[in-house]
């Protein structure tokens, strides 16, 4: 009985892996990769023109993308697990997450991601940019008032990047979660919030190596994104099982 309430209170639990596990997600997603190479680079592909196209459009283009990242990226889980369990790489899969039962709960975290988003953007003009622009004379150590603001501008934007971190903590496991397990919006958000901060370190030190390989692919022409960016995806499903285990079974 006890063991059930405590399933009642967490019914998704994750565990602490080991720092170095953060290595083995891009070797594991490297592995998954191969396995289908060209279907991974052009879903990748499809991405990046989608996304390119949508963020051309002034202002609301960052909040669109937002609101269809999740479904992009649920889809993509589903297109993981499908190839990880020896399936073939479904084109439809991509877009697996608008429809179906995952519609609905990916799209309320596409709304909370836009939502967060537009936060960040009002806050980072309101304090951050504004504080900035007012810091034009840092050199002049007389200059009170250039101090001030440059303190303002630097607090302002650590304040958001602790949000930002926040949001990308939230959102990480959140996809996976909802159409793997079948979780809520709120208990995916919930869970995967537990489990980054339950896995500081190793997510520390994925990061590290994340910017490493970023900036090695944006040279030249950032033609190496068409590799790292399904690479990149895939380590979030890889990083999903090591610390959420193996799903019984897919939600419907």
């Amino acid at each position: 009985m006890q063991a059930e309430a405590s399933a009642m209170v967490r019914p998704f639990e994750s565990r602490s892996v080991d720092p170095g596990c953060s290595m083995t997600w891009w070797s594991d997603a490297g592995t998954l990769f191969l396995r289908n190479a060209l279907g991974w680079v052009a879903f990748g592909a499809v991405l990046m023109l989608a996304f390119g196209l949508i963020g051309m459009v002034p202002f609301a283009g960052v909040l669109v993308t937002a609101l269809l990242s999740p479904l992009l990226l649920g889809g993509w889980m589903l297109a993981a697990h499908q190839v990880q369990g020896g399936g073939a790489l479904d084109a439809s899969g991509l877009f697996a997450g608008f429809r179906g039962a995952h519609l609905r709960p990916l799209l309320t975290l596409g709304a909370w991601l836009a939502v967060a988003t537009l936060l960040i953007i009002l806050v980072s003009h309101a304090l951050g940019l504004g504080a900035l622009q007012g810091a034009v004379a840092i050199d002049a150590p007389a200059d009170a008032l250039a101090h001030t603001a440059l303190r303002t501008a630097m607090l302002s934007l650590l304040l958001l990047f602790v949000f930002s971190l926040l949001v990308t903590a939230a959102l990480w496991f959140a996809p996976a979660l909802v159409v793997l397990r079948g979780a809520s919006p709120w208990d995916a958000v919930v869970a995967s919030l537990r489990a980054v901060r339950d896995n500081g370190l190793t997510f520390l030190l994925y990061a590290v190596v994340q910017l490493l390989l970023a900036a090695v692919a944006t040279l030249p022409y950032q033609v190496g994104w068409l590799v790292f960016l399904p690479v990149m995806l895939l380590t979030a499903y890889v990083s999903y099982r090591d610390v959420f285990g193996e799903p019984a079974a897919l939600a419907a």
